[in-house]
Order: C-alpha cells, then structure tokens, then sequence
C-alpha cells in the first residue's frame, strides 16, 4: 500500500497557474507525481476553494470550464464521488 499525500488549495493553484514561475513548476510537478502513483488525496472544500480562487474575475488563472473539468476529475479520483 502506497502512501497517501493531501493536496492544498495552494498547491493546486501554483499547479495551474502558469505565471507562478518556480511555484507552477513545483506545484505542477508535485500533482502529476501524486497522479501517476495514484496516492493523491483531496477534500471538498479544497475543490471549492480552488474553483472560486482560480476564476476570480479580478484574477483568474484559468476559465471556469476548464476548472470545472479539473475539480470533477479530482473529486472522482482523489475523493471518489461526483461521476
């Protein structure tokens, strides 16, 4: 058994946030690790905060289609529900 990593807000938001420098690069490094070896972890609320966060008006880093399919993709494999 593989052990699990709990994945912050902040660090799914350097993931996709391609003007972060350093930050994207490590965040994004760091979620397609836990990814590939299936040992993300992730709750809810951080799905929540990440959608409104990442599409601000003011400053969004990603649209809200496109966080939406992230968010969904998330809870089915890192919290297991939402098909």
């Amino acid at each position: 058994m593989s052990d699990s990593f709990f994945i912050d807000t902040n660090v799914l938001l350097y993931a996709y946030d391609r003007d972060a420098g350093a930050k994207h690069e490590a965040a994004k490094k760091l979620v397609q690790q836990r990814w590939e070896q299936a040992s993300g972890v992730i709750s809810i609320q951080v799905l929540c905060d990440f959608f409104v966060r990442a599409t601000r008006k003011d400053n969004a880093i990603i649209n809200s289609e496109e966080a939406e399919s992230i968010v969904r993709n998330l809870a089915y494999n890192w919290v297991g529900c939402c098909p």
